[in-house]
């Protein structure tokens, strides 16, 4: 039996490429989310933050599902790896998407002081 036929219907296969070319395909069930497609190709791409377009061109929201977001079996997505940047001063840092939410910070007066008093 070929492997599209020993599928189960309730699954997608959903072929994720880079700009370099580098693809994956996803196999995920139909009620899986964007956000765990875009899990799933950072895991096989062993990159950070990928961002998701559609077939259409628009970014895909990890909050949808495959089919809320009319992604189908067979469909390929883009993945974009975004630069995470990073802002510092002498007391706090904060590592950040351009354009987007800060991904972590910290003060770093409370962690030297934590440190000085180990």
């Amino acid at each position: 039996m070929s492997p599209s036929r020993s599928r189960s219907r309730s699954s997608r296969r959903v072929e994720v490429v880079l700009p370099s070319g580098r693809s994956c395909a996803v196999q995920l069930h139909s009620e899986s989310s964007i956000g765990e497609l875009a899990a799933a190709a950072r895991a096989y791409f062993r990159r950070g933050l990928l961002r998701l377009v559609g077939p259409g061109g628009l970014r895909l929201d990890p909050g949808l599902t495959l089919g809320q977001a009319g992604v189908g079996d067979g469909s390929v997505v883009h993945a974009i790896a975004q630069p995470v940047e990073m802002a510092a001063t002498t007391t706090a840092f904060a590592l950040y998407v351009r354009g987007g939410s800060a991904m972590t910070w910290a003060v770093l007066t409370w962690i030297v002081a934590r440190c000085k008093s180990s």
